[in-house]
């Protein structure tokens, strides 16, 4: 028995077409640049979202401090000789106002009569996309 049609015999030299390896190795490196892809899309988009979420906070905390530094009361009355800590609502977000008396200068200098430094310290914290905003200030 003779076989007719030669073109599907394995033994010929001339064939053409991709070996297995070949194939499994070009999915492999197809499959690790898709992964890659993947990966830098999924942190822009993270990256993107804090970032919303940023633009969405900071003005508010703006208006906070600039309530802070208008306000007619005068921060000793706030904190007193230590320390003060007020929690406050602001439309979605919940902000800690921390207000504390602190000196720049070494204990052992003298101090300034009259003079006082106040650090303020406004943390916020909005819905679950907003990253928590810390801004921290001095003012006399």
């Amino acid at each position: 028995m003779e076989i007719k049609d030669k073109s599907c015999y394995r033994g010929d030299l001339h064939q053409s077409g991709f070996t297995l390896m070949e194939v499994l190795m070009a999915l492999l490196i197809m499959s690790l640049c898709l992964t890659l892809i993947l990966e830098g899309l999924a942190g822009a988009h993270r990256l993107a979202r804090r970032s919303q979420g940023y633009a969405r906070v900071v003005p508010v905390a703006e208006a906070v401090m600039g309530e802070l530094i208008l306000c007619d009361k005068d921060l000793k009355d706030i904190a007193g000789d230590d320390k003060a800590v007020e929690k406050v609502s602001k439309g979605s977000f919940l902000c800690s106002v921390e207000i504390e008396k602190f000196s720049p200068l070494p204990n052992d200098a003298p101090d300034r009569e009259g003079f006082s430094l106040y650090r303020v310290k406004l943390r916020m914290k909005g819905g679950q996309s907003t990253p928590p905003l810390v801004v921290e200030t001095a003012l006399p």
